[in-house]
């Protein structure tokens, strides 16, 4: 998983063989170094082959949820342009997170991904040959649709020793809580090297995610799997209680007995979806965007694990440079350029 420079080698050799390429991470960070792997690896010859932006094949990119709004669309349109419906002949990659797997209607002949639970690792592997009958032309090496999972080589178990991410991503730095799950999935993979969609549906999704079978996994990896394992369960006994708390009560006035849910404070955040607990700061002035100056950036979603003692200014100001900016939050840094916002 923390190889990129393999990664990189091994889409770059597809793309070469004439195959679409979806490589998904999934944390930000790991794509874009991954992306960077990929630049550095790539010969003069492989300039068209990586994602970039349409009519500026020499800006680079990839695709997450940390870009701001006008130039997400801009990506997601471009994306589905290389990959989608009416996808054209030949090799590209497109790096990204879990955004490649939600919304948008892409068609790629090798999926490389990071492991993740079985329900998302079937919806990543969708993106594979969706739309047979549009495009008959694949390359020969990739007439089946293919899926290399990404995993650690010395198993799962020394992520529980990893400690907490600091970015907050579960307790092995990933954005998927349960190791039991994750371990249950990369056993499916070893038993069953070739999955059949969606005759096997059922079968991966009840082996992975039945209680039964993840309790037979923790007692058979013993006690710190256990204790990892209740630690799990009871933060998603919290999230629902916390989700419990901001719902509307549909028996009662919508306005008068629901003033918690729909007025909040202006310090209190609800997050849209669990986990997710960005908040926009303004830039004052506006910045260009790195890939259109004629688009203007006037804010950002910036997550309240980045900021000093979770304090967000209402806007900050940016300091322009060559292909983005730079802000500051108290005495941290960060940067916005072609490969998204980041930690300076």
């Amino acid at each position: 998983m923390h190889d990129f420079e393999d990664t990189a080698r091994r889409a770059l050799t597809a793309a070469r063989a004439g195959a679409k390429v979806l490589v998904v991470r999934n944390t930000v960070d790991h794509a874009v170094k991954t992306q960077q792997a990929l630049e550095e690896r790539a010969e003069a010859g492989d300039a068209g082959l990586l994602f970039d932006v349409e009519g500026i094949p020499t800006l680079q990119t990839l695709h997450h949820g940390r870009f701001a709004a006008c130039d997400r669309a801009l990506l997601d349109k471009r994306i589905e342009n290389l990959l989608g419906k009416e996808r054209q002949p030949g090799g590209r990659v497109v790096v990204g997170t879990q955004t490649l797997e939600q919304s948008l209607d892409i068609d790629a002949d090798l999926l490389i991904t990071d492991l993740s639970p079985v329900d998302v690792l079937l919806q990543r592997i969708g993106r594979l040959h969706r739309h047979k009958n549009n495009n008959p032309n694949r390359p020969r090496d990739y007439a089946k649709p293919t899926c290399v999972v990404l995993t650690p080589p010395d198993g799962l178990a020394p992520l529980l020793k990893s400690g907490q991410n600091p970015n907050g991503l579960g307790p092995h730095g990933g954005v998927y809580g349960s190791l039991s799950i994750l371990e249950a999935t990369r056993r499916l993979i070893d038993e069953h090297p070739e999955w059949r969609i969606p005759e096997m549906n059922r079968l991966l999704v009840e082996r992975a995610t039945h209680p039964e079978a993840l309790n037979a996994i923790t007692e058979e990896m013993g006690e710190d799997w256990k204790e990892h394992a209740i630690k799990t369960e009871g933060g998603e006994i919290a999230d629902k209680q916390h989700a419990r708390g901001h719902t509307v009560k549909r028996d009662k006035s919508f306005f008068h007995d629901n003033r918690d849910v729909l007025f909040v404070s202006d310090e209190e955040k609800i997050r849209t979806r669990l986990g997710d607990d960005r908040i926009d700061i303004a830039l004052d002035p506006p910045q260009p965007s790195p890939f259109d100056a004629l688009n203007s950036i006037d804010k950002l979603a910036v997550s309240v694990r980045w900021l000093p003692d979770g304090d967000a200014p209402e806007s900050v100001t940016p300091s322009p440079t060559d292909g983005g900016f730079t802000f500051a939050i108290g005495d941290r840094r960060f940067v916005y350029d072609r490969l998204g916002l980041r930690r300076a």
